[in-house]
């Protein structure tokens, strides 16, 4: 339901602003966030199942939160649209005796340092997989336009597509 809402609002968008990902059909990177008091080690299957990860994936950022850069390892988000998807999972305690601070204040603060970084990754990791694809389309052209001779004017054209389609690629690389 949220990528369907998140698609209609970059569809407006894009009429406006050039968006390079939306423009080729692929949803763009997203970052979304779950506090919940459950904890990591207890084996509680049904929660992790129901946002579309695995309990043992992830990498703890520290002992209360957790960070899942591969969310399509569930059945339930197997789309390659909803892969481009970052969840950021953290055990609220509130403020405990002794503390200064909540969890809260330490994920803003680690949101704000690193957020750049995790789209840069998660973007690249999205141009990397739809270049394969490209690449892959055009090796089959090649490979068709091979098996015919004298057939020079087809390769220099396919050369010519293959350098524009990944043109978008390397700007980023």
């Amino acid at each position: 339901m949220v990528s369907c809402f998140e698609w209609k609002i970059l569809d407006k968008l894009s009429s406006n602003i050039p968006f390079l990902l939306h423009g080729q059909g692929i949803m763009p990177p997203r970052m979304e966030m779950f506090y919940t008091n459950i904890d990591y080690h207890e084996g509680n299957n049904e929660f992790w199942d129901s946002i579309g990860i695995r309990e043992y994936n992830g990498e703890f950022i520290d002992d209360r939160q957790k960070i899942f850069f591969e969310a399509e390892l569930s059945d339930r988000y197997e789309k390659a649209e909803l892969n481009n998807r970052m969840l950021y999972v953290v055990k609220d305690d509130y403020i405990e005796i002794g503390q200064l601070q909540s969890v809260k204040d330490e994920v803003y603060f680690h949101i704000k340092e690193y957020s750049i970084e995790y789209f840069k990754i998660m973007f690249l990791r999205i141009l990397a997989r739809e270049a394969g694809k490209q690449l892959v389309v055009y090796r089959r052209k090649l490979d068709n336009i091979k098996l015919k001779r004298n057939q020079l004017n087809q390769l220099l054209k396919l050369k010519y597509d293959l350098s524009k389609n990944i043109d978008d690629y390397n700007k980023f690389i």
